[in-house]
């Protein structure tokens, strides 16, 4: 091993307590996520002056990998327009299936199904603008869906939907961006409960369900933001290690995005077909499916066992993996 892969392995095996980690290891693979996929390159910042970005790392998770960006100076090409485009599972002959992140504005949920949807599937994900850097958050449904949709119709993205009109795919993609950034999220007092996950923490909590935020990134002075940033990692939210920038720009962006969300009316009902997967054991499950029923020309209700948050862990989230697949084997069909 080269002396900077020697490096990012000591990185790795402090971060995931592993003693033995290879050149050709993967992060994932020997299961980190995404929290302490950030804490990696905090640390990887803090020896060596190189800011990988999250994005440019989940392209290729690797010790060989991330040493190179790191002696690099992390000046690979990120994918999609702005680096909107976070590039979960790469490989696949299919056209890529495309996740709209959640209030939070992260894309990392979707880690948990990338493994589990198949070989042959590539999974991209949509980043709200400002959860890397000092991008200035955008705090519409529109303004989001817009962002994204010059993201998705980049050509240099495989299987980009050209064919459709791009204002067919704006309303497409403002009504199902509601949806997803609709998914209920933890108040910081619920969040004391939730110490058995990290993902969870990516939510940091910050807006009730109904969109009404409580706190931003900059509405915190930095001892406030520092002494929230140890409070998380006390009740094992987030790793040790994390900066509060990480923590300012994630508050910033859930902030936006709840007020994106309370803000929003559609116009219009949906013109056309929508697939509900909605979590067996929330509370708000039920209303969910009436609500869409009211917004869509079609919906196929799928039901699938957990809460919000169990959904995405083992034995729920193979189920969940498995909701979408009738409908991408039907598009690789009509593609093949």
């Amino acid at each position: 091993a080269t002396p900077a892969q020697h490096l990012i392995a000591t990185i790795y095996a402090d971060i995931l307590g592993h003693r033995h980690i290879g050149a050709h290891d993967n992060f994932f693979d020997l299961g980190g996520n995404s929290l302490q996929a950030a804490s990696v390159l905090d640390r990887v910042a803090e020896l060596t002056g190189a800011q990988v970005p999250l994005r440019q790392f989940f392209a290729n998770p690797t010790v060989a990998a991330t040493a190179q960006l790191a002696q690099d100076g992390a000046q690979a090409a990120t994918v999609g327009a702005s680096g909107a485009i976070v590039p979960l599972k790469a490989t696949g002959s299919r056209r890529p299936l495309f996740c709209l992140p959640q209030v939070s504005g992260s894309p990392y949920t979707y880690l948990a199904i990338t493994r589990r949807i198949g070989a042959e599937q590539p999974v991209l994900a949509f980043e709200a603008p400002g959860l890397e850097d000092d991008t200035i958050c955008l705090d519409t449904i529109e303004g989001l869906a817009a962002h994204y949709l010059t993201a998705l119709i980049d050509p240099s993205i495989p299987g980009p939907a050209a064919a459709i009109p791009p204002s067919q795919i704006l309303q497409s993609f403002t009504d199902n961006l509601a949806a997803m950034a609709g998914a209920p999220a933890p108040s910081l007092a619920e969040m004391d409960e939730m110490t058995e996950t990290t993902e969870t923490a990516e939510m940091t909590g910050t807006a009730s369900a109904s969109g009404d935020a409580t706190t931003d990134g900059d509405g915190l002075d930095p001892d406030g933001l520092a002494r929230l940033l140890v409070g998380l990692q006390q009740r094992g939210l987030v790793p040790a290690g994390l900066r509060t920038a990480f923590l300012r720009r994630r508050l910033a962006v859930y902030s936006a995005n709840a007020k994106a969300l309370a803000a929003y009316h559609p116009p219009a009902p949906f013109d056309g077909r929508i697939t509900l997967i909605r979590a067996a054991q929330s509370p708000e499950s039920a209303d969910s499916r009436v609500f869409w029923e009211q917004w869509a020309a079609g919906l196929e209700d799928v039901v699938v066992p957990g809460d919000h948050f169990t959904i995405w862990h083992e034995p729920n989230v193979a189920t969940l993996a498995s909701a979408p697949r009738p409908h991408l084997n039907e598009a690789a069909d009509a593609t093949a």
